[in-house]
């Protein structure tokens, strides 16, 4: 699901790349055993910002 848009992002250097960059959400997962790992597809282009887990 898209939650927002944005006309760039933002370069590590401070500046911007003009490139339309989307914001992406899930929902949670409920898991009943503590993952060991996580497989990601094979998409060089593919960036992971973050994962969380905790207890409910």
């Amino acid at each position: 699901m898209i939650v927002a848009t944005t006309p760039y992002r933002n370069e590590s250097g401070g500046g911007q790349d003009n490139v339309t960059t989307h914001i992406f959400a899930t929902a949670p997962v409920m898991l009943t055993q503590t993952p060991v790992s996580i497989t990601l597809p094979k998409n060089r282009d593919l960036r992971l910002f973050t994962i969380a887990g905790g207890n409910s």
